[in-house]
Formats: C-alpha cells, structure tokens, sequence
C-alpha cells in the first residue's frame, strides 16, 4: 500500500496506518513529523482503540529534538500505548539519524507487538498475524540515500507476505535461517538477490518460503521460451554453508585499501587440495595483481593428485575469479 499524496509521500517523519484485525482500513496513510505533528501523533496512540491494529515505519528521517514539547508528547503516548505507561527509554527515541523503524501493534494484544530498528541503509520489518489468516507488515526500506527511503505497508496472507517458490529440485534440506540467492534473468546481472528462508510448514520437498524483508523486487522468470526449446528458468543456489572462510573488508566503500579480502593460494608442488562444503565470503583482494578468491599459482601437471573444489560457494568476493 502506497496511497497518499505526494506531499504526505516524500515527508520526513513517520508513516502510518490504523486497521481492524479483518483488515478494514480505519485510516489513510499519513506521515506525522514528529516535531510539527507530535500531537496529532499523540492523539493517534491515544485513540486507538481495543482490536484495532496500528502499522508505523520511519519515512526518510525520523526528526525529532526530545527538548520539544510536541515531541515529548508523542513518545510518551506511544510509551503508554505499548507499555502502560511512560518507560523513558522506548526504542522509538533512539532511532538513529536517517535510520529506519518500523512497528506493529494490536491494541489489547501485548504479545503482538513488534518493532525493529536499524541503521541507514538497512530495512527494518515488523509483522503482526492477527490469527485469522491475515498479516500486517510494516516495513522502513533502507537505502544509502536517506532522501529516496520510503515506507511499505501490506495486509495480506501468508504467500503475500512470505513468499512462497517452487524449485525443480530438492530443497527439503534447506533450513530457516539460511541464505539462498536468486540469479539475474535479466541482462543486468545487478538483479541478482539474495533472501534468508523462513520455516514453512505446508511446503512440498521442492518449496521453500523467503523472509518477509527480503521478498525478491525483480522479476526471475521460471519458464521455457521459444515453444520450450530454450531454458529461460532463473538459478535459485543454498549460500550457507558450515564451513566459513572470510576476509575482513569494509562494506560499501570504494577505497581500495578496504576490499582487500583473504586469499587461498595454492603452489606448483602441493601435497593435497580438498575443499568442499565451504562457504567464501569477502575472498579476493582487488588491489593486488593474482589475488583471486582461490588461486592455484603455476600448478602444471596435477594427475597425480588431483584438487578438486565441491558443494561450495563464493559470493560477495571482491575480486574476480
């Protein structure tokens, strides 16, 4: 749901929608600054009533100077609402700078609510399940400019909200909590992405459920092309595996000096070369000539040991393989 005028869209502050457990919306999205709406965002919290469901997630920044008396209002009610009364110390008034929030709430359900708070360039995701099949998310999507973050609300069931994906093999091995990445079917290989699995208790051998935060936004088209004499099905690969290696690099940072991850090198002459099951991670140091994830430096003839590399993936590497 991205309803609302363009006005309310690109406010700083945070968004909200008020509903009733079936689903019927009670109120239209709306952005409360928290310093000029402090107490029209007060009076929000204060008025809901029992059953009716609040979703909230930070938009662009999250302003507010705790000295304001409109502010101070609006953690309060907030507070009182969640905790029944005034802690000093809720998580909504620590929310960093450009950070992202997001929050869900069924009043007279203490159990239900959710929030999750992250750092700019990072989503922040809380669901409600209202126990009668619908879900509520509220969800902050973080991006390295602060001026392009924008809320995402959705009401919906479980494939709405975890998306289900059937594979041709057997992935009944794949556990929640592990990574998987769904390759590009599009020329831009930047549409690649990766997703976290989820428990899904009504999945065939060959299904598997993603996290609500990491629901794919590109298209990776599962079908044949040409009267299905060409293969167009996108990969879908397990990442995690038991056996880490990793370089230790800075994230996001075009300094050279910082993607300067491990590196596996083997020589002419080796004894043994087994690897399997691995996971390489920030492998490959870009700055430095022959620095490959995994090298095999001037090995020649291997016949009467040969390496072999099994059941193992390289991702997020910083030089080429």
């Amino acid at each position: 749901m991205r309803d609302g005028s363009n006005y309310r869209q690109y406010r700083d502050g945070i968004g909200a929608y008020k509903f009733l457990a079936d689903g019927t919306k009670l109120q239209d999205f709306d952005v409360y600054h928290v310093e000029w709406d402090g107490r029209k965002l007060a009076d929000l919290f204060s008025g809901l009533q029992d059953g009716e469901i609040l979703v909230l997630a930070s938009q662009r920044r999250r302003v507010a100077s705790p000295t304001k008396i409109n502010v101070k209002l609006a953690f309060d009610a907030f507070e009182t609402l969640i905790y029944g009364e005034v802690t000093g110390n809720g998580l909504l008034r620590s929310v960093p700078d450009k950070g992202t929030w997001a929050c869900v709430y069924q009043k007279g359900n203490p159990i239900s609510f959710q929030e999750e708070v992250n750092a700019l360039g990072h989503t922040s995701t809380a669901v409600l399940d209202a126990g009668n099949g619908l879900l509520f998310l509220a969800e902050s999507i973080g991006i390295s400019d602060y001026r392009k973050q924008e809320d995402n609300f959705r009401v919906g069931d479980n494939d709405a909200i975890y998306p289900k994906v059937s594979v041709l093999d057997d992935v009944s091995t794949w556990q929640p909590g592990e990574n998987v990445v769904f390759a590009s079917t599009d020329y831009d290989y930047g549409q690649a992405e990766e997703a976290k699995v989820v428990l899904c208790t009504d999945c065939a051998h060959n299904e598997f459920r993603v996290d609500a935060k990491d629901r794919p936004q590109y298209t990776h088209y599962g079908g044949l092309d040409c009267a299905g004499t060409v293969d167009m099905r996108g990969e879908v690969g397990a990442l995690t595996r038991n056996i880490v290696i990793q370089g230790d690099v800075v994230e996001d940072s075009d300094d050279l000096q910082d993607k300067f991850g491990c590196h596996i090198k083997i020589f002419n002459g080796y004894e043994l070369v087994c690897i399997e099951n691995a996971e390489l991670r920030y492998v490959g140091q870009q700055a430095v000539k022959g620095r490959y994830p995994i090298h095999f430096h001037l090995c020649t003839d291997v016949s009467s040991s040969p390496p072999y590399i099994r059941e193992s993936v390289i991702h997020h590497s910083i030089a080429r393989l």
